[in-house]
């Protein structure tokens, strides 16, 4: 399990803190840096009334909330208001690798954005820890086609419609879903994803 970090208990001290091991950020302070160091820092949920800025240098992760890889030398700045945290440059988020199978679990605590290739028709189950956001899931067809992919009932369609997919071989279709809190997901069909033609 990761250890829990701490900054220094004095508003605006600034300090440099270089990790050892993967750790949490329980509390955030004025001016401090983080390097990773080539570990993970995970954002935990902060009490209300914290607040500040502080800075995360690569080569490592940032977790919790937002999931960023910054490379050797790359650094942000992270704004910390009670529960929300911003970031002041681009972070790539991690796309992660669902496992085929008769029926396909995602769970959204490990990746806003996978992808699958399915070897067979397809079950898209109900996901596990949705939050209010935006997800993205990459759908590609195996290199025999024709599989098809049903959807578990807390997604929500078009006029209730389940969207078309190409099953060409090899065939990539981009699912959008939007959460804006419970247990729904309102999705967004792209199908059939190609170069332009020369």
């Amino acid at each position: 399990m990761p250890a829990d970090f701490l900054f220094p208990s004095v508003p605006g001290v600034s300090g440099v803190f270089t990790l050892s091991e993967d750790a949490v950020l329980q509390q955030a302070m004025l001016g401090g840096i983080v390097e990773l160091n080539g570990h993970e820092l995970t954002l935990a949920t902060l009490p209300a009334h914290v607040f500040g800025v502080f800075y995360v240098v690569g080569p490592g992760t940032v977790a919790g909330g937002l999931t960023g890889e910054l490379a050797e030398g790359e650094s942000v700045s992270i704004a910390v208001h009670g529960e929300l945290f911003t970031f002041n440059a681009q972070v790539a988020m991690r796309v992660g690798e669902l496992a085929d199978g008769a029926t396909i679990n995602w769970n959204l605590a490990l990746t806003n954005q996978a992808s699958v290739t399915l070897g067979g028709n397809r079950t898209l189950a109900n996901p596990t820890n949705v939050l209010p956001g935006t997800y993205l899931l990459l759908v590609v067809q195996d290199g025999v086609g024709g599989r098809t992919l049903a959807f578990g009932d807390n997604y929500r369609f078009s006029s209730g419609l389940s969207p078309v997919l190409s099953t060409e071989p090899n065939a990539e279709n981009l699912l959008t879903f939007v959460s804006f809190g419970g247990s729904k997901l309102y999705l967004v069909a792209t199908p059939d994803f190609t170069a332009l033609a020369p």
